[in-house]
């Protein structure tokens, strides 16, 4: 297992003025005893607004070790509106194409949501997206992952039966396991692994408290213990991306992850 932060808890370091410019996220990182960094491409955008003082390069992020998270933002995949959905597709296309040149592994992504349509027909537009999008893919292009998404109802593949049905259809297509997630939506944790692990080729952890974003929960501050199920992917090569923050709650379950070692 290997050990990713994502950018949040980076942000809150650059917040308070303790990273001054991009080229200090790696060793910071180093330092920390993390593997890599889990990139969103929206940071190209916001950061030269980020924080007053500080000095942003993307090219100074190309040696530390990435995955890659799509750009959600105002991103659907299901949307009634068919301009929406060919954006999304050329905004993957330039994610892949972003994740070649830098050199990451894994792209995850998500679907999108239901909006004046049934929950159905999104589902519909959403596989049809996809279907356009993976049949162009080269064979260097990173590794795909779907995340499960969380229990907010406009949500799509937030359910098992959701994700198994993507996943029937695409077989290219793996799964980002979000756990935060899964506690959230209630699901039974055991029969999710056991019925995705074949698929299961990235993963997201933080904690859960009803109530509090689960970005502002460690591991080991849940009050669901999701331990005894991130075991199972102890002794693979997989990439384990910590969505905490600020930086300290990060480490703390960083902390906790290294204690099941």
């Amino acid at each position: 297992m290997r050990i990713y932060t994502s950018f949040g808890a980076v942000y809150s370091l650059i917040q308070r003025g303790i990273i001054k410019k991009s080229s200090e996220i790696g060793p910071t990182l180093e330092a920390a005893g993390l593997h890599g960094l889990e990139f969103n491409p929206c940071i190209l955008e916001i950061s030269p607004r980020y924080a007053r003082g500080f000095s942003f390069s993307p090219a100074e992020l190309k040696d530390i070790p990435l995955s890659l998270h799509s750009n959600y933002v105002d991103f659907n995949l299901g949307s009634l509106n068919p301009f929406i959905r060919k954006a999304a597709i050329e905004q993957l296309k330039a994610e892949i194409r972003l994740a070649g040149e830098w050199n990451i592994p894994v792209l995850t992504i998500h679907p999108g949501w239901v909006r004046k349509i049934k929950r159905e027909l999104a589902m519909e537009f959403f596989w049809d997206s996809l279907a356009g999008f993976l049949e162009n893919l080269e064979p260097t292009a990173p590794i795909i992952c779907l995340e499960n998404m969380d229990h907010r109802p406009h949500k799509l593949c937030n359910t098992a039966e959701e994700i198994s049905k993507t996943l029937e259809r695409f077989p290219a297509l793996k799964l980002t396991v979000d756990f935060a997630h899964l506690g959230l939506t209630g699901e039974d944790i055991t029969s999710f692994l056991d019925r995705f692990q074949h698929r299961i080729e990235h993963i997201h952890i933080s904690g859960v408290i009803p109530g509090k974003p689960h970005s502002e929960v460690s591991l080991d501050a849940s009050r669901i213990d999701f331990r005894p199920f991130i075991r199972r992917f102890l002794d693979r090569d997989i990439i384990t991306v910590i969505e905490n923050r600020p930086w300290e709650i990060m480490m703390a379950s960083k902390r906790a992850l290294e204690n099941l070692q």
